[in-house]
């Protein structure tokens, strides 16, 4: 029977990778767009570099060169790094889950990470999430067995995304103070040193880039609109990071909330120290965004920023799948956050915010209906449209099949412990009830 389920879901995760491939079509804009102007500078293809960093891009290149190589346009070649980032590092942290864990819990976790996280949609683009989110994660799981490859981790994830760089250092010392961890201290002067590194390469200050003053967005009706820098009111910003319809995490994330169970949290060896410093490395990115002007990520599906956090999520949800208990409610509770996640993937994958133009109309004035509004939700629109009842006229609708598949499977090993005790206690009834045994007076 083991053998049997292992193999289903081995295929199950095969069949996901295989539907991405055939779906994904993967795109070079906005964002990434900006990045992609790095590779071109390194193709000698003319331009300055980006703004970002140079990490993506100087990983990236392998596929470039492929795409020169073969006299095709190099931009549809490196379309596909996330893609090809994400393929080869869920192997490794796979590797690492099992490891610490159990093998089905890695592939619940794999399973989840195709069909019930953000990442199918942060897939289609060329954006800097998705490998700073894996190699964190990465980073944060070889800490104690390999210490040395989990600070450049680190580092290589933070420079990617230089925002996260006070998270780390935050991190960093609560990890040394709490457990004499030295890998996150060590990989802060190498991050430092590779930003002031490129910074120097590129030739621009601590005024350009992030901190320019021409880095705002537009001036709206919203009172803190327009405004540069770290402007934006700290508790409008985590209340809207967490809260609101269109960026919060409690609705793109809901899996983060299984953390409140005790015995989940144990599962994952996660004790009093442990949980309070998991919280503290997820809650200072959050207040670091927080007072952003651009903490809602741009014209971005989601909360585009923490991505990251979908990891972990992934991982609470499938030990929470895994779970022996048999309690009604709880069996009830889990279901509801597979089945929302869920849809924030198949959302997210299918219909993204190609139905919120009015969102973007005159110079973005009413962005704020999708980041505030349930009717303009990415989450939600498609039920006001109408697009959430035509699945499978969608081009992605193999993704839709076969994501049903999986959730119905995980759907139903959650509920095996309530059925197995359901029928426990009818045998016991059974027992005791001399009426129901055939040939006795």
């Amino acid at each position: 029977m083991k053998d049997a389920v292992r193999a289903w879901e081995w295929a199950l995760i095969c069949a996901g990778f295989i539907v991405l491939v055939f779906t994904l079509h993967p795109t070079v804009d906005g964002d990434g767009a900006v990045r992609f102007q790095t590779i071109q500078a390194f193709l000698g293809d003319g331009g300055a570099f980006s703004k970002f960093s140079f990490v993506q891009p100087i990983l990236s290149m392998p596929l470039a060169w492929l795409g020169r190589f073969a006299e095709a346009d190099v931009v549809k070649f490196v379309a596909w790094f996330n893609f090809s980032a994400f393929s080869a590092l869920t192997i490794f942290i796979y590797r690492e889950l099992a490891a610490r864990y159990k093998p089905a819990v890695g592939r619940a976790w794999w399973l989840l990470m195709l069909s019930a996280s953000m990442f199918p949609h942060h897939l289609q683009y060329y954006y800097g999430e998705v490998l700073t989110s894996l190699l964190v994660f990465l980073a944060a799981l070889l800490i104690d067995r390999r210490p040395v490859v989990s600070a450049v981790l680190f580092a290589l994830g933070c420079v990617n995304t230089p925002a996260l760089l006070p998270s780390l250092v935050g991190l960093a010392v609560v990890l040394f103070l709490f457990y004499r961890r030295m890998a996150p201290l060590a990989a802060v002067p190498i991050a430092v040193a590779l930003v002031l590194l490129e910074m120097w390469f590129k030739h621009v200050g601590l005024g350009q880039g992030y901190f320019s003053a021409d880095e705002h967005g537009n001036v709206t009706v919203l009172p803190y609109s327009g405004r540069p820098g770290f402007s934006y009111p700290l508790l409008f910003g985590l209340m809207a990071i967490t809260l609101s319809f269109g960026k919060g995490l409690v609705f793109f994330m809901p899996a983060l909330l299984l953390g409140f169970f005790g015995d989940i949290r144990r599962a994952l060896g996660l004790d009093r120290k442990a949980t309070f410093v998991a919280f503290i490395a997820l809650a200072l990115p959050v207040v670091t965004y927080a007072k952003w002007w651009a903490w809602y990520g741009g014209s971005f599906w989601g909360p585009r920023f923490f991505l990251f956090m979908s990891v972990p999520a992934s991982l609470l949800l499938a030990v929470g799948l895994r779970s022996t208990r048999a309690e009604p409610i709880r069996i009830a509770l889990t279901l509801l956050v597979l089945l929302l996640s869920a849809w924030v993937s198949l959302e997210g994958y299918l219909f993204g915010q190609r139905e919120t133009d009015v969102c973007w109309a005159d110079n973005y004035a009413q962005e704020h209906l999708c980041w505030y509004a349930p009717e303009f939700s990415a989450l939600w629109r498609p039920f006001v449209t109408g697009s959430a009842w035509k699945i499978m006229s969608n081009v992605r609708w193999p993704y839709a099949a076969w994501q049903l598949v999986v959730i119905f499977y995980l759907a139903v090993r959650l509920a095996e412990p309530l059925v197995e005790m359901t029928r426990r206690r009818l045998n016991e009834v059974r027992a005791s009830d001399p009426g129901s045994h055939p040939g006795q007076a």
